[in-house]
């Protein structure tokens, strides 16, 4: 499963874990495990973030993958709520004139999802884990999944002006020099 892209995952011969012979083009997978550790000490509540790289196969295989700055949540909520948590999150790194599309998404892993574009680019996905899914995974409760692909939105951050507080001792921008007679005392 990975919203980002249809091409397989890339495999490599050196494994930085055991059994981990792809690179991972999502993040939700290994948020899954661990919700479902949480689960396992009966810890339901839990909402679970990560941000990582996903790497993605380029069109050309001789090329490198694309390494997909990535922020993933998983967690009992709404799909609602998912939307509304990427709109706020959209709102407050981009400002208000940032403009996105939703649309319906359809995934096997994922029903009802959604996909959120901006110029006819995904910049994120969120859904509740399907039925399907949640037998196979074991996962007792609806479970929201998401993620946004971090490079893409902070291309359009509007970094916020900070108060800067005025110096104790302010710079001299103009020198002000007074021709006077030499008997006038500078008391008067």
């Amino acid at each position: 499963m990975s919203p980002w892209t249809t091409q397989e995952a890339l495999s490599t011969r050196t494994q930085l874990l055991e059994g981990a012979t792809f690179l991972r083009r999502t993040l939700v997978p290994s948020l899954i495990q661990a919700y479902l550790h949480n689960q396992a000490q009966q810890n339901r509540d839990a909402a679970l973030f990560e941000t990582a790289l996903c790497y993605l196969p380029d069109s050309d295989p001789r090329k490198l993958p694309v390494e997909q700055w990535t922020l993933a949540w998983c967690g009992p909520r709404d799909l609602r709520e998912g939307v509304g948590m990427m709109e706020a999150i959209f709102q407050r790194v981009c400002g208000r004139d940032y403009s996105w599309q939703s649309e319906e998404a359809v995934w096997d892993a994922v029903q009802p999802g959604v996909t959120i574009k901006h110029a006819d680019k995904v910049i994120g996905w969120c859904g509740l884990i399907s039925d399907r899914t949640k037998q196979s995974w074991k996962i007792d409760s609806k479970l929201l999944v998401g993620e946004i692909c971090l490079d893409a939105l902070l291309a359009h951050v509007q970094v916020i002006p900070t108060l800067q507080p005025l110096p104790a001792f302010p710079s001299i921008q103009r020198d002000l020099n007074l021709i006077v007679d030499e008997t006038l005392r500078w008391q008067s």
